[in-house]
């Protein structure tokens, strides 16, 4: 391939081969080299901080689903029902051995208990109506509710 006189002929290219730096090649890839340790460190700092404030952001979110669901199933259950749980002021009332819990709307009887010993002896809160989930302590007074007793007979309480 050599041509008379000592020269190439051909087609040039260029090939990667090993080849020895000058010194100021090997100073300036030192430099190179320094900044991009840098360089690596802030990008290494910053896909950290990105991962904690996803991390934040995707445990925010599904806590704001999560919250979403649960008011989506309730108004479904709703509307489905035509009806829902939530609070009803009520009174608790002694009735003889019972305590009588009555909605205050509708002075229908929600529940009936047993009084305790002490309900019984003291039936002080019990007696003039005390209104359960009502911290006003407003006395709303009791309820005049038909009652059957014991023995079957509709007595007034």
């Amino acid at each position: 391939m050599e041509k008379e006189g000592g020269e190439m002929r051909g087609k040039t290219m260029l090939v990667d081969l090993t080849v020895a730096l000058t010194p100021e090649e090997v100073h300036e890839r030192s430099r190179q080299l320094s900044q991009s340790v840098e360089t690596l460190g802030e990008l290494e700092v910053q896909v950290e901080e990105v991962k904690t404030t996803a991390k934040e952001q995707v445990k925010f979110l599904t806590h704001e689903l999560m919250k979403v669901r649960l008011m989506v199933d309730r108004l479904a259950s709703a509307v489905r029902d035509e009806q829902e749980v939530r609070p009803v002021p009520c009174t608790e009332q002694l009735d003889g051995t019972r305590v009588l819990v009555v909605r205050n709307d509708t002075r229908e009887i929600v529940t009936v208990r047993q009084a305790t010993e002490a309900e019984r002896q003291m039936g002080l809160d019990l007696e003039v109506g005390k209104v359960i989930g009502d911290d006003s302590g407003q006395d709303l007074g009791k309820p005049e509710v038909e009652v059957p007793n014991a023995h079957g007979s509709g007595e007034g309480a």
